[in-house]
Formats: structure tokens, C-alpha cells, sequence
């Protein structure tokens, strides 16, 4: 996009309240032009078409089709046009699955509406709005199917503790790069797993279920005293900061208190360093997609300590700047494409 043109962004929201909020936020930025508004999803998708905005802001819940359906007909009318869309929506645990699929449909993003559906406090995360509209209107749309793994999967947590850790960093673009390169790994992995996704904490939970169900792998949200075990992966809980520490001879993981919500959370960086502090060079760090530089003092660390550092691909992330960040800092030893990711892991834990 021109850096001296305005953001133009479509509202879709089937709510006049939130509507009228979301209007009053961005009024805030004069980089920012809203230049329309949809009640329903099918009013979306016909004005996304005619204006053509570089970034939509979507509820999930429209009134006729949902957030996920509208996405897809949305980035399927014309390839030539691919719009960034952030999730706007009110989180319930019935509907979090749902949720996470608009980001494989090709969502950026989703910001939780603080109070339900219509939230009068929306104001409350109207810095973060703005925020990641910026961060949108610079962003690759990606989509992914899941390749479903063709492992055999074990429900018993393995008592094998393990002696090789991984630690995956993401952010934004991160949770379908997660879901495609964990379900590939088999759950006779000589390794442990730590994934720091920056995410809401009440997304963590969900996620970790739902890549577990496409897994062979045991992936759970990961607590206070967790064992770093052989073919566990362990989802980090947003809002909060966890590191790994040594404790009676063993290797556990501590969680932190919840941290300033502005921040970004987990900080790969500090689990990364803990890894490498623990760990040397048995730690394989991988940097993926996102905003910023989390990760790039982790990775650096890691490669310190003899460990091995694999980056995405910076041309296949949705937001290029957290791999490129740890590229240019000269702290990566391999930079693959995400499809070569898993096979990667398991040559190195071999």
C-alpha cells in the first residue's frame, strides 16, 4: 500500500452500537478512512466487492452467514483482490473454535470484544484496534488447509522426560502455520515442544484443543510445573510470561504473573532465553511469522549456546517482520519454507 494513502476500511457488524463505537475509534486516526458499513454478512461481501477496502473489520456473528463463510467468499471472488480482515467479535468457549478457523480461512486476526456482542466498553481496546488495522493493511492474506498427520495418536501423556527441547515463537499469521506444522510431527518425538503464541489469554486453551485433535502429538495449554516431556507440545497461556527453570534436578516450567495487557504475551524472547540457559545446545528455536522483534534476543541466545535456530521463510508470512528481524540479526542457521518445517524438526531430533 502507498504510505501517503489512508487505510480505507469496511465495517461489518450487525450491531448499530458497535457500529457507532468502532466509528467514533477510527475517527481518532486521520490515516485511517472508513468508507463503509455492513449490518450482515451478505452486505459485506457485496460491499467489500464494490469498495474494494484494504482492511474489514468483521463480527463473526453477522445474522445470516457467519464471520468464517463470509471470509471465504470474500478472498475467493477475486484472487486479484485480497483484503485484510481482522475478527472483531465477542469470545465464548463454545464458539473459540469458530473462531480460530477465520484465521485458516484467512483472517489476520481477532480482537476479542471486551463485554459480549454489543460491547459499550469497546473503547477499552481501541488502541489495539487501531493497532492491528496498521498491522493489517501491511499483511499477507494467507490461507491454509490442514494436511491431517498420518501418525498414530497416543492419549496417555508420555512419562519420558525429555532431553531436546523445541521452541516455536509466532505471532500475528501464526495460528494455522502452528496447526499445519505440529499436526505433521508423530507422537514418538524425541523431544519436547514449547509453543509462545502471542494470543489473548482466553484463545489459548481452545487453540491448544484444537491442534491436539489434529495431532498425534499430545498438545495441551501448558501450567505452572509442567515437565518439559518427549512428544508433548505445550501451548504457553497468553496474557502471561512463562519461563523454564531448575527445580529439584528437574526441569519445570514456571508461569508468570498476567502481565500488562498492552504488552505482547507470552515474550518469546523469554522463554527462548530460558530454554538456551537450560537446555544448550539441545534447543532447536524456530521464529515465526509476525509483528516486531519477539524472539530475536531468544533466537540469538539459542544459537549462543550451540543450539540450532530455523526461521519462516519471511515471504511466506502474513506479517514478515519477526523471521526477518532474527535473518538480518545473523542468528538463523536454516530459513525453509513452512511446509519443510516439521521433517526439519524430526532430522534434528533424531
Amino acid at each position: 500500500m502507498n504510505k501517503n494513502k489512508k487505510i480505507s476500511v469496511l465495517i461489518a457488524d450487525d450491531s448499530f452500537f458497535t457500529r457507532k463505537i468502532l466509528k467514533e475509534i477510527l475517527s481518532k486516526d486521520t490515516t485511517i478512512e472508513l468508507i463503509g458499513e455492513a449490518k450482515n454478512g451478505i452486505e459485506a461481501c457485496e460491499k467489500a466487492a464494490a469498495l474494494k477496502p484494504d482492511v474489514i473489520t468483521l463480527d463473526y456473528n453477522l445474522g445470516d452467514i457467519n464471520g468464517a463463510e463470509v471470509i471465504s467468499r470474500i478472498l475467493a471472488k477475486d484472487p486479484q483482490y485480497q483484503p485484510s480482515i481482522l475478527i472483531i467479535s465477542a469470545y465464548t468457549k463454545e464458539g473459540s473454535d469458530e473462531h480460530l478457523e477465520c484465521l485458516n480461512r484467512g483472517a489476520i486476526d481477532i480482537i476479542s470484544k471486551p463485554s459480549g456482542e454489543i460491547s459499550f466498553d469497546l473503547g477499552l481496546v481501541a488502541e489495539e484496534i487501531l493497532s492491528k488495522i496498521h498491522m493489517a493493511s501491511l499483511a499477507k492474506v494467507r490461507y491454509f488447509e490442514v494436511v491431517k498427520h498420518s501418525h498414530e495418536k497416543k492419549t496417555d501423556i508420555p512419562d519420558i522426560v525429555a532431553n531436546k527441547i523445541v521452541v516455536i515463537g509466532a505471532s500475528t499469521g501464526g495460528p494455522p502455520v502452528l496447526e499445519q506444522i505440529i499436526s505433521q510431527l508423530p507422537s514418538t518425538l524425541s523431544a519436547g515442544v514449547i509453543v509462545a503464541q502471542h494470543m489473548p489469554k482466553v484463545f489459548t486453551s481452545s487453540f491448544a484443543k484444537r491442534i491436539n485433535k489434529l495431532s498425534a502429538v499430545i498438545v495441551k495449554e501448558a501450567q505452572e510445573g509442567d515437565q518439559i516431556k518427549c512428544g508433548v507440545v505445550l501451548v504457553l497461556p497468553g496474557g502471561k510470561n512463562s519461563e523454564l527453570i531448575s527445580q529439584n534436578e528437574k526441569t519445570i516450567l514456571r508461569v508468570k504473573k498476567e502481565e500488562n495487557p498492552r504488552g505482547a504475551h507470552p515474550c518469546i524472547d523469554i522463554i527462548m532465553r530460558s530454554a538456551a540457559q537450560i537446555f544448550g545446545k539441545s534447543v532447536i528455536g524456530i521464529e515465526l511469522t509476525g509483528m516486531g522483534e519477539d524472539g530475536k534476543i531468544g533466537m540469538s541466545c539459542i544459537k549462543a549456546a550451540g543450539g540450532h535456530t530455523i526461521a519462516q521463510d519471511p515471504e511466506t508470512a502474513v506479517v514478515s517482520s519477526m523471521p526477518a528481524s532474527a535473518i538480518k540479526e545473523g542468528v538463523v542457521d536454516e530459513v525453509l519454507d513452512i511446509n519443510k518445517i516439521s521433517k526439519r524438526i524430526l532430522e534434528l531430533c533424531v
